[in-house]
């Protein structure tokens, strides 16, 4: 396997590796938040609507939480457009698997080759146009599917399964 990835990183691409972080790699954890703060919500517009009567405690605790995923997400947006015209996203990345791990080159100089074998990738997400490379629990490094052919994606697929093993997972819904 020798396969080259070519890209620019959108802002499109940063987003979606930040929600992917914030929201996709930790789902368990994520699933019981948006439960409870969907609950929460509910609780708080019961409370509105005079139809449940709680204790100021509870109602300022419905408050809160009900807010904190608005809060969340504009957050997230404001760190997002904050590096938008940062010269992170004018650099074109070269990316290259092959039989030994990952090579990454910054600006297609290849003196700045960033190397990375197959046991040092922590997990590896694909998604439907990303895979997301996780070196540990909270670093990743986002590789655009767009950035070489449709059936060399196919074939870096099947080694990466074969490679990775369980370490490999495909994100279906993303």
């Amino acid at each position: 396997m020798n396969t080259q990835f070519n890209y620019k990183m959108s802002l499109n691409t940063y987003r979606k590796m930040v929600y992917f972080n914030m929201f996709y790699a930790n789902r368990v954890k994520n699933i019981i938040i948006v439960l409870v703060w969907m609950i929460m919500t509910v609780f708080l517009v019961l409370d509105i609507m005079g139809i449940i009567t709680p204790t100021r405690i509870m109602h300022l605790s419905f408050l809160m939480v009900s807010l904190s995923m608005p809060v969340l997400i504009i957050s997230l947006e404001m760190k997002i457009r904050q590096i938008k015209d940062n010269e992170y996203f004018n650099r074109k990345r070269t990316v290259v698997f092959s039989d030994d791990g990952m090579d990454f080159f910054l600006d297609s100089n290849t003196k700045k080759r960033m190397h990375n074998s197959w046991d040092d990738v922590y997990l590896l997400y694909e998604t439907n146009s990303l895979f997301i490379i996780f070196k540990d629990k909270i670093n990743s490094i986002p590789v655009e599917k767009k950035g070489t052919e449709k059936g060399e994606v196919n074939n870096v697929r099947e080694e990466l399964i074969k490679r990775l093993g369980p370490r490999y997972i495909f994100a279906k819904w993303i």
